[in-house]
């Protein structure tokens, strides 16, 4: 966590980067040094995370504003310390400086894709598929400022996700909307589908931007249209769920694959798929989609789409079923009549 130390012994602002900078840089930037610099004037140790929080700004916003005070020589940072410089209005104090900034949490980085697991501490890539492409921390608050929608996309974010967000999120949700190519509209509407699903972490986020930019969810109507499918199937396997007493358990994902199938492709209704479940259970005293597979597939085949026309057909069957049988009982005997003959015979001399 960075740790603010003035050079200066006093909260003041310099006339010569009130003449530098306050008609030229970002307002947004103005207020994270005013407030940095009385952070330093008090010795007081906060992450860029909660700078954020106490201005209600986006992280993105607050390490931009580092990345270009730092850029500019207005401070340094040694280790976790940032230090505050005396502000030349005709050079910058240091030209040739890296662009660094505080990551959240208070480390120094290049950039926030690249980060330490806790676990393993092995460095890693946050956005695999922003592979090639490094973000710039100051661009991203640039396109923030520039692009309301995209402004929007990262407060609506922050409010479904019910936290601000870090550094490291923000770069992947820019990595969905520049790399992965979705609007910020539909991002949203991602965002609230997957925090629906109780699934916050920004790496399933990303996950699901990804299959959705394969499907060619592009666009708010085709999202639109997929959560209205998925609405219907949530209320399909929750109506299923009891009809099925499944209490204790979900479907699985072959299962949900197979009812799918019978819905989608077979357009069965839920009373078709209620009486095999009742076939199912009387003969098998269990549970089995597969079971109910095999007889919704053979009412599909004869092109039986009613609970009656099911009925009499599963009336049919077990008749030829319960005739099978017979026969087989019939043939299966095996009668030696000779020795039968012999019996009548000798039961006639006893007599």
């Amino acid at each position: 966590m960075p740790k603010f130390k003035q050079k200066k012994n006093s909260v003041s602002i310099g006339f010569d980067f009130m003449e530098k900078y306050l008609s030229s840089a970002d307002p947004t930037y103005i207020v994270v040094y005013i407030y940095a610099l009385g952070l330093a004037a008090e010795d007081i140790e906060m992450s860029i995370e909660d700078i954020a929080e106490r201005l209600n700004m986006a992280g993105a916003d607050v390490a931009g504003a580092f990345e270009f005070w730092q850029s500019e020589g207005v401070f340094s940072v040694n280790g976790e310390t940032v230090i505050f410089n005396e502000i030349s209005q005709n050079k910058n104090l240091f030209p040739g400086k890296s662009n660094k900034i505080p990551e959240v949490g208070g480390k120094t980085g290049n950039k926030a894709e690249k980060i330490t697991s806790p676990s393993s501490g092995a460095e890693h890539t946050n956005n695999k598929y922003a592979a090639g492409k490094n973000y710039n921390n100051a661009d991203i608050s640039n396109d923030i400022r520039i692009d309301r929608l995209l402004a929007d996309m990262l407060e609506k974010a922050q409010e479904f996700l019910g936290k601000p967000l870090s550094t490291n999120e923000i770069q992947t949700l820019y990595s969905i909307y520049e790399q992965i190519g979705l609007p910020p509209q539909v991002i949203i509407l991602l965002i609230e589908y997957c925090v629906s699903n109780k699934k916050t972490n920004m790496n399933y986020i990303e996950k699901i931007a990804v299959s959705w930019s394969e499907k060619g969810i592009d666009t708010i109507e085709k999202a639109l249209d997929f959560l209205a499918g998925e609405s219907a199937k949530k209320d399909l396997m929750n109506e299923l769920k009891k009809i099925f007493r499944l209490y204790e358990r979900g479907f699985t994902e072959p299962e949900e694959d197979i009812i799918m199938n019978w819905i989608n492709n077979y357009n069965t209704d839920t009373e078709l798929i209620k009486y095999a479940y009742e076939i199912t259970i009387m003969n098998t005293n269990k549970f089995s989609v597969q079971y109910m597979d095999k007889i919704i597939e053979r009412w599909h085949n004869d092109g039986i789409t009613d609970i009656n026309a099911a009925k009499e057909s599963s009336e049919r069957f077990r008749q030829e079923k319960q005739n099978r049988n017979r026969y087989d009982v019939y043939q299966g005997s095996s009668y030696n009549y000779k020795d039968i003959e012999n019996r009548v015979w000798n039961d006639k001399k006893n007599k």
